[in-house]
C-alpha cells in the first residue's frame, strides 16, 4: 500500500467517524414527552448494577443476564471513596476501572444512566463519600453543601473524574445518555441551592450544555422543591406502595413536560443486621410496572442486581442500623446472579412492550459444597495486632479513626489502669462508634454497642492485670439521613466508675486487614501463623476460645469455576478473608447468630483454582469451638440470608 493510498484511507476513516458521531444524539422532546435517541423516540427500561459489588471477573456474566432479561439500559453509581482513597490519590484500576465496565456495557448493547454523586447513598459506607473528609473533625465541614472545605474536595475530585468520563458520553461515541446531579437531595436538611447549582455547572463545564442532567427524589413536593435544580430534568423514584398516577403527578409539578421517569423502582429492599430479609411480591411489582409502562414511563429497577458488600463497604441507616454483607435486595438477579422467578416474570412483562434480544439466557453458576474446613491455627487477636500493626499513636484522650488516619475496619485502643481491682465497677463508653470489645488483659469482659448497651458492670474477680483494651469495630458509616458526620472509634470520654480514663494508645490495623483486596507482602498473617507454634492441637489446654482471635485453615479449590457459601456456626461475629497466593480478599462481615445473613457468598474467582488456599477468620466475640476437631467452617452449595435466630 503506497503512501497516497494510506493517506486517503485515513482521511476517509476520519470522515466516517465524524459522520457517525454527528448522527449520534440524545435529547428530550418536550412537545412529545419523550427522550429522542438518534432522531427516534426512545424509552429506557433499565436496571441498576454497581460494578463495585461484583468481582470484575464476573461483570460480563451479570451484564449479559441483564441484557437477556429485556433491559436496554443500565444505571450505575460512582463511589467517590473507591476512587480517591486518600486526598489527591486516585484509583481507577482493576476492580475500580469503571471505564472498562462502561465499554463492556456498551459492547453488549446498553446505554447508561450515570449517577456520579458526589454523594450517592446506595447503602454504601458514608453514601460513597470518602472517610478522610472527617479527618479534621466535624466542626470544619458540612457534607453535601456549598461549605468551602467540602466543595474544594468535590472540585478536585470532579476535576479528575469528569474529564475521564467525557469520552463515554453518548454524543462522543460512548454509552452515557443522562447524568444525575447529586442524589435525592431533597431528603437532606441543607436544601442548599448554591451547592446543587455549582454541581450542575461543573457537569456542564466538563460535559457541555447538551448533556441531559437530571435529579431524582421521592414524590413529595417539599423534597422535590429542595432536590430539583434549574437546568436539570426532575425525575422521581418510588416502589409498589405508591400509585404511579400520584408519583408522576408530583413529577409534573416540576417537569411540566418531557418523559415520565421512575429513576428507582424497587423490586426488593435493603436489609439490616437483626431484621428479617426484605421481600417484595412479584405480583405487586408487575402490577405497578405495567401501569408505568402503559403511561409511557421510563423505568429503572433499583436494584436489578444487588450483589455483595465485600470487605468494609457496607453502610448504615439512622439511628444506627448497619447493613449486612449481602446486598441481595430480593432483586430479579440474586446475590450470586441466579435467574429467579421474579427475573422471568419481569422479562415476560417487558416482552409485551419491547422485543426481547435473541440471545439465550446465560446459565446459573455451578454451586459446590466444598465441605468443612478445619481452622487448625489460632492466635489471640491482641497478639497479632501487637506484632503486625505498623502504627500506634499515643494520645491523652481516645482519638477517632479519621484523625488517626484509618478509614475502615477496627482499631485497638489501650490504656493502663491505676488499680487492677475492677470487679463490680461500671465501665461506660457512651461515644462508642460502633461496637467495642472490652478486654482486661487477655480476657474479654464485655461488649458495648452504639445501638445497644454503652456501659456494663465488669465481672472479673482477683484480677492482677492493669491493661484495659477496647477493640473498636467500625461497622459502616451512616449513608443516609441528616447526620453525615459519623466519625468512628471512641468519640467521647471513657469512664470507670465515673472516673475518666486518660493516656491511650491506639494501634491501626489497615496494613494487614484490607478494605477489600491487597497484596500482603510484608504483612502476611497466614505465612507467620501457619506453623506448629500456632497449631490448635498444641494449644488446646491453654487457648481461650471465648476471646477475640484469628483462626486460619487451608482448603483446596477445585479446578473449575463455581460459587460456594461459607457457613460459620461455630463463630459469633467478625470478618472472613481468603488468601490466594499473596492476595488477601476481605469477603465481608459475618454475624450469623444475629442474622438475617448466615452464609457469606464466596465466588471461586477469589481463590487459586486447583490449588491450596487459606481461610482467615478474625473473630471479635469468641468461638464455640472446644477443640481442634470442633473448630471449623463449612462451605455449602446454597445461601442462607433469611434467618433470624430465636
Amino acid at each position: 500500500m503506497n503512501l497516497i493510498t494510506k493517506i486517503l484511507l485515513s482521511f476517509l476513516a476520519s470522515i466516517l467517524i465524524e459522520f457517525s458521531l454527528s448522527d449520534r444524539s440524545f435529547y428530550i422532546d418536550y412537545d412529545n414527552d419523550t427522550f429522542v435517541k438518534d432522531s427516534k423516540p426512545f424509552r429506557y427500561i433499565s436496571g441498576s448494577i454497581h460494578p463495585y459489588r461484583v468481582p470484575k471477573q464476573l461483570w460480563e456474566d451479570r451484564l449479559r443476564k441483564m441484557w437477556t432479561g429485556g433491559l436496554n439500559a443500565i444505571q450505575i453509581y460512582i463511589f467517590w471513596n473507591e476512587h480517591e482513597p486518600q486526598p489527591g490519590v486516585y484509583d481507577f484500576e482493576g476492580q475500580n476501572n469503571i471505564f472498562e465496565f462502561l465499554e463492556l456495557a456498551q459492547k453488549i448493547g446498553f446505554v447508561v444512566v450515570l449517577r456520579p454523586g458526589p454523594y450517592v447513598c446506595a447503602e454504601h459506607d458514608y453514601g460513597g463519600l470518602p472517610w478522610w473528609l472527617l479527618a479534621n473533625g466535624t466542626e470544619t465541614i458540612i457534607p453535601r453543601s456549598s461549605e468551602e472545605n467540602y466543595m474544594n474536595a468535590v472540585r478536585r475530585y470532579f476535576g479528575v473524574l469528569l474529564p475521564k468520563l467525557t469520552p463515554y458520553l453518548y454524543k462522543n461515541g460512548g454509552p452515557i445518555i443522562t447524568v444525575q446531579v447529586e442524589n435525592e437531595y431533597g431528603s437532606y436538611y441543607t436544601c442548599d441551592k448554591k451547592y446543587t447549582g455549582e454541581l450542575r455547572d461543573l457537569f456542564k463545564l466538563y460535559f457541555g450544555n447538551d448533556t441531559i442532567l437530571f435529579t431524582t427524589d421521592p414524590p413529595r413536593v417539599l423534597g422535590l422543591t429542595c432536590g430539583t435544580v434549574d437546568g436539570a430534568y426532575a425525575t422521581v423514584d418510588f416502589g409498589v406502595s405508591i400509585s404511579p398516577d400520584d408519583a408522576f403527578e408530583k413529577q409534573r409539578k416540576f417537569s411540566k413536560s418531557g418523559p415520565l421517569v421512575n429513576s428507582e423502582f424497587y423490586p426488593g429492599w435493603l436489609d439490616f443486621w437483626g431484621t428479617p430479609h426484605q421481600k417484595v411480591p412479584t405480583d405487586q411489582i408487575l402490577k405497578s410496572f405495567h401501569k408505568q409502562l402503559d403511561m409511557g414511563a421510563n423505568v429503572n429497577f433499583y436494584m436489578y442486581f444487588g450483589g455483595t458488600n465485600f470487605g468494609f463497604s457496607n453502610g448504615a441507616d439512622p439511628p444506627y442500623l448497619a447493613e449486612p454483607t449481602s446486598y441481595d435486595y430480593d432483586a430479579p438477579l440474586s446475590e450470586p446472579a441466579d435467574i429467579t422467578n421474579k427475573y422471568l416474570a419481569i422479562r415476560d412483562s417487558i416482552s409485551k412492550y419491547a422485543p426481547l434480544p435473541p440471545d439465550p439466557i446465560p446459565v446459573n453458576s455451578t454451586k459446590l459444597a466444598l465441605g468443612k474446613v478445619q481452622l487448625q491455627y489460632h492466635v489471640p487477636l491482641i497478639d497479632a495486632v501487637n506484632e503486625f500493626s505498623y502504627k500506634c499513636v499515643d494520645t491523652l484522650n481516645p482519638s477517632t479513626f479519621e484523625k488517626l488516619g484509618q478509614g475502615y475496619g477496627f482499631v485497638v485502643y489501650k490504656t493502663t489502669l491505676d488499680d487492677p481491682n475492677v470487679d463490680g465497677k461500671i465501665l461506660s463508653i457512651n461515644g462508642i462508634r460502633d461496637r467495642g470489645y472490652v478486654m482486661i488483659g487477655p480476657t474479654l469482659v464485655g461488649i458495648v454497642y452504639r445501638a445497644g448497651f454503652k456501659e456494663f458492670k465488669i465481672n472479673l474477680q482477683n484480677n492482677k492485670n492493669k491493661t484495659l483494651t477496647v477493640i473498636v469495630e467500625n461497622m459502616g458509616r451512616l449513608n443516609f439521613g441528616n447526620n453525615l458526620l459519623d466519625t468512628k472509634g471512641i468519640v467521647s470520654n471513657v469512664t470507670l466508675d465515673g472516673k475518666i480514663l486518660k493516656r491511650w494508645t491506639a494501634c491501626l490495623t489497615d496494613n494487614f486487614v484490607p478494605y477489600y483486596q491487597k497484596n500482603v507482602q510484608n504483612y502476611d498473617v497466614v505465612k507467620k501463623y501457619t506453623n506448629e507454634r500456632y497449631l490448635l492441637e498444641n494449644k488446646k489446654h491453654s487457648i481461650d476460645f471465648g476471646s477475640p482471635g484469628i483462626y486460619i485453615g487451608e482448603f483446596e479449590s477445585p479446578n473449575m469455576n463455581y460459587d460456594t457459601f461459607m457457613r460459620m456456626d461455630k463463630f459469633t461475629k467478625g470478618i472472613a478473608l481468603i488468601q490466594s497466593n499473596e492476595t488477601l480478599t476481605n469477603l465481608g462481615r459475618y454475624w450469623p447468630k444475629t442474622g438475617p445473613q448466615v452464609t457469606l457468598y464466596t465466588p471461586s474467582v477469589f481463590t487459586t483454582l486447583g490449588s491450596k488456599n487459606f481461610l482467615v477468620l478474625i473473630e471479635f466475640e469468641g468461638a464455640s469451638c472446644t477443640s481442634e476437631s470442633d473448630c471449623f467452617v463449612e462451605f455449602i452449595d446454597y445461601p442462607i440470608i433469611d434467618n433470624i435466630p430465636n
